[in-house]
């Protein structure tokens, strides 16, 4: 008997083998099935063929089942036994045996991530699936599945709680109200910490039933009693939320009610608005302002009898383009025409990008898009005499050019202000345009309208950012290994503007880390600079955390129209509730490892 065939030898059911008296034990026989007839064993699953050995030796079935099998084979046990999952060489965790309660909450699990209806397993074709897999399957009803939903709901509530309330470190939240398809409204809340590893964790706490009008005081109320049934008020560092107005009275109703119980939390420091709403806003005063500015201008043009069409300034430039493009997407007829054009003209097709208001890139991917498809976009306007009140003459397309790098942000970061200034050149204002790649004033003479659009998009900002020299904005920059206490200088910040900043970290760091607060770490991370700093460690593991934009929530939000679709409108509050957080909730276990560039850089550089 060969060193292979001995490896795989081991007690179980005895088979015996085709035209001889011999039992054989070799567990490889059962992924194979014998032919008499021409003597060879035909693979279950690939079905290679192999002859058989005239002295029985199974060593060509292993080395099948080795190579391209793998996960078929127990290298820990040396045998042969069913599923067993692999990573690599590394053996992982044997795949349960089937049961009826296995297949079960596999069903409730496969329903929830996939926004699939509770009544899936009472589908004749799903069924008749998993009954090809297992003939003894049984099927749990709709009823079932929704209960069992709620029952896993509720244990991993609990499981976060006690995860929470175990953490040493602040906790950062994010929360943002949503109207459901079938004018229900929530309010969701996320929390952020960044854990000992330095691997920022996200959670969903709850999606919260909001009725009645949207105050900002029932917003804190409702936040409150969350924070008060997972005990973690006196965690709290950082909200982050959008710049409606109600987040503004929700802000200093929280400041009372964390004031009260001795909890430091104040508007300024410690709420944060959400970067990208403001890009959105920003980038929303500036269209809005150049299209009122093209509408002025067209009057003024088309009272002179003496201009060129060429020269008049178009009304709405942005508007028309957004509605050549909508005209061409809406029709199948317009779509195939203007593929026809890309294939004259030797461009690849590509399809038009129609922007959305809420979203602040989308309208400079129309734009952009528009661009690449120039020629294709015109010849399709110009044969299609409804369209034709959508064309654009050159000085639209050298407006759009413009307003293409102006919306050019590059990250939502805290370049905002730098990228506005190098297009305003305004005396009363106090502003020189600056050369965003040298910081130095600019001798580029921008057009009057860009630079408008421009100043309008620099009130929109100071309007909506005057919290950027709170302490939560402060210490994030400081702490970020990216950034740090040199990027204020970089920026041109005023030296009593960085001396202020350096004293107010200090005197948190004293106040609220350097008498022990901080040391709670220490022993619980291998980092040697955590070990070395614990206290500024703690801090800047609790301040790295808060979030600067509100995508977390937003993203919680898209899978609302998911699990709402319009056959599912009369879904109980309580259930859709239920499914958005236990699908966040089993999807994180797939994120536990997420480590941020942040953390990379603060396992192994001085903080």
């Amino acid at each position: 008997m060969s060193e292979s065939e001995t490896e795989i030898q081991e007690s179980g059911d005895e088979i015996s083998s085709p035209k001889s008296s011999r039992k054989k034990r070799s567990l490889a026989y059962q992924h194979f099935d014998y032919e008499e007839e021409s003597g060879n064993y035909h693979c279950k699953i690939c079905r290679s063929k192999y002859h058989k050995k005239s002295d029985g030796s199974t060593s060509a079935l292993v080395k099948h089942l080795r190579a391209t099998h793998p996960s078929l084979f127990n290298a820990k046990n040396a045998t042969l036994d069913g599923f067993v999952k692999t990573e690599g060489s590394k053996q992982v965790d044997k795949i349960e045996p089937f049961t009826a309660a296995g297949l079960r909450k596999r069903i409730m699990e496969v329903t929830v991530l996939e926004n699939l209806p509770f009544r899936l397993a009472e589908k004749p074709s799903f069924q008749s699936l998993i009954k090809y897999c297992n003939s003894q399957a049984t099927f749990p009803c709709a009823n079932t599945i929704k209960s069992d939903v709620e029952k896993l709901y509720l244990e991993k509530k609990i499981e976060l709680k006690g995860e929470l309330m175990a953490i040493d470190s602040k906790i950062s939240f994010i929360i943002d109200a949503w109207t459901s398809a079938n004018q229900k409204s929530y309010l969701g809340v996320i929390a952020q910490w960044i854990d000992t590893k330095w691997d920022l964790q996200i959670r969903v706490l709850d999606l919260l039933e909001l009725e009645g009008s949207h105050t900002g005081e029932r917003l804190a109320v409702s936040f409150m009693d969350l924070l008060d049934e997972y005990e973690i008020s006196s965690k709290i560092l950082g909200v982050t939320a959008d710049n409606a107005g109600n987040m503004n009275t929700f802000a200093e109703a929280l400041e009372r009610k964390l004031k009260r119980r001795g909890i430091q939390f104040t508007q300024e420091n410690n709420r944060i608005r959400c970067l990208a709403h403001i890009v959105n806003l920003i980038c929303q005063a500036a269209i809005d302002k150049l299209e009122k500015i093209a509408c002025e201008q067209a009057m003024e043009v088309d009272s002179d009898p003496d201009l060129e069409d060429a020269d008049r300034f178009s009304e709405g430039v942005i508007t028309k383009l957004r509605h050549g493009v909508v005209k061409i997407r809406s029709s199948p007829q317009r779509l195939e025409a203007f593929r026809r054009q890309c294939e004259l003209i030797n461009i690849k097709h590509l399809e038009l990008i129609r922007d959305i208001k809420t979203r602040w890139n989308s309208t400079y991917d129309m734009i952009t898009r528009a661009l690449k498809m120039k020629q294709p976009y015109s010849a399709t306007l110009q044969n299609h005499a409804a369209l034709t009140k959508y064309r654009l003459s050159d000085l639209d397309w050298s407006i759009i050019e413009q307003m293409q790098r102006f919306l050019e942000v590059r990250n939502a970061d805290f370049r905002q202000k730098e990228h506005l200034e190098q297009y305003i050149s305004d005396e009363e204002i106090g502003l020189e345009g600056i050369d965003s790649q040298t910081s130095e004033p600019s001798d580029q003479d921008y057009p009057s309208w860009l630079q408008e659009v421009a100043i309008k998009a620099m009130e929109k900002l100071v309007q909506y950012y005057p919290t950027s020299h709170g302490l939560a904005y402060i210490a994030g920059t400081v702490f970020d290994p990216r950034l740090k206490i040199e990027w204020y200088e970089a920026s041109k910040f005023g030296i009593d503007a960085i001396s202020g900043y350096r004293k107010r970290l200090t005197e948190k760091w004293a106040t609220s880390y350097k008498k022990g607060e901080g040391t709670r770490d220490k022993d619980q991370t291998a980092d040697v600079h955590a070990e070395e700093f614990p206290q500024l460690s703690a801090m800047a593991k609790d301040f790295l955390a808060v979030a600067g934009s509100g995508v977390p929530v937003e993203s919680l939000f898209s899978n609302g129209p998911d699990i709402l679709s319009h056959r599912r409108l009369n879904m109980k509050v309580d259930t859709v509730k239920q499914c958005i957080c236990l699908k966040s909730w089993l999807k994180c276990v797939e994120a536990q490892s997420l480590g941020t560039v942040v953390a990379e850089k603060m396992c192994g550089d001085r903080i």
